[in-house]
């Protein structure tokens, strides 16, 4: 859990990576295809082979997904998870989905975050919550340079084909992305392809780069706006009683800043060196934070072993629960021990029955079967 840009998707991939983990996306805009960039998706090949689910498999044609549809699905991965012996990790900024998927008994008809109805702390799953905090003002200058990242990455030319493609106006699921209404008058203005705007050598003029800066500057304050939201919701939960383990990467991120904001005039050499050893000094903090992580994670873990007399399992109680109810290695664990017990059963009353017949010859093989026997 976290605020948008905190880095939960790193640490994701390195807990899973040491777990045996599989991933359960709680983000709400990253559950729709399309738009992975604006949406902030994470690219395949960063995924270290750790299979995710719930990440770009709704169409936004189809409408927007309801919390209730959202713990249903949930609810089917984290079992399927379970049944194949692997630890689900739910990663996400969108805390009314964690809240839908995880309380015992959940209202869609309620808004626990507005402060008008209470926040209920009887979950149906034994969990280990990660709360990755960073102070604001430092995520804050994080989330304005992750923007222009972005718009590098190819940003814009996606909002130029997303404007292009579709009416966007009737598509009113995506259009909730951080991003997109941004560049609504923007796209109005000078429509995809159109060359409005545009000077000698296709430069653009003043008009068209001051409306496209100005709409790169509301998606930066618009970004910082959601990271103080999702903050409060998480403040609400922990208020409430929820077990958040705080992890504070607010180092880690100040190491990276000084790496991304070093003065390019300096010397090569000099840069060089100062680059190189301020990313010694990031991966030392990072170093650090990932071992919080991963020593709340084995705490908790240490905290809820259950283990299935039958087959040997270990897991947590709800894991438990589920592997025995669901899974079919261990009904099939189940079928072995009954077989087993009948034909113990059996040989018993074999030999009860039949065994004063060679008693005395000492030898079964000298045993002569009749049809009495």
């Amino acid at each position: 859990m976290g605020a948008t840009g905190c880095g939960k998707t790193k640490v994701s991939i390195d807990l899973a990576t040491r777990l045996h983990s599989e991933i359960i996306n709680s983000d709400k805009m990253q559950v729709y295809k399309g738009l992975d960039i604006i949406t902030n998706k994470i690219p395949i090949q960063d995924r270290l082979g750790v299979p995710h689910h719930l990440l770009g498999e709704f169409d936004p044609d189809d409408g927007e997904l309801t919390l209730s549809e959202f713990r249903l699905a949930g609810g089917l991965a984290i079992s399927g998870i379970v049944s194949r012996k692997r630890l689900p990790i739910v990663v996400g900024g969108s805390n009314s989905l964690v809240h839908a998927l995880v309380v015992d008994r959940f209202n869609p008809e309620l808004n626990v975050f507005d402060g008008s109805n209470p926040v209920s702390t009887q979950l149906r799953y034994n969990c280990c919550f990660l709360w990755v905090d960073v102070s604001l003002p430092v995520l804050c200058d994080y989330l304005c340079m992750r923007v222009d990242e972005m718009l590098d990455s190819g940003m814009f030319d996606e909002l130029s084909e997303y404007y292009g493609s579709i009416d966007s106006a009737s598509q009113t699921v995506l259009r909730k992305a951080i991003g997109v209404p941004e560049f609504d008058r923007y796209f109005k203005k000078y429509p995809p392809g159109s060359g409005c705007g545009r000077g000698i050598g296709g430069e653009w003029d003043q008009v068209r780069r001051g409306i496209y800066e100005d709409c790169v500057r509301e998606i930066k304050e618009n970004t910082c706006q959601l990271a103080k939201r999702q903050i409060g919701k998480i403040l609400r939960l922990k208020g409430a009683g929820w077990d958040l383990q705080r992890v504070d990467a607010t180092e880690s991120f100040r190491e990276v800043m000084m790496v991304r904001t070093s003065d390019e005039d300096d010397h090569k050499k000099n840069t060089k060196k100062r680059k190189k050893n301020k990313s010694l000094g990031f991966e030392s903090s990072r170093a650090r934070f990932m071992q919080s992580c991963v020593v709340s994670m084995r705490a908790w873990r240490s905290l809820q072993h259950h283990q299935c007399n039958l087959c040997g399992i270990v897991s947590d109680k709800h894991e438990y629960l589920s592997y025995i109810y669901i899974s079919r290695i261990h009904k099939e664990h189940q079928i072995v021990q009954r077989a087993t017990s009948f034909a113990a059963i059996g040989c018993s009353w074999f030999w009860f029955c039949v065994g004063d017949s060679f008693s005395s010859t000492g030898s079964f093989r000298d045993y002569k079967y009749t049809e009495k026997s």
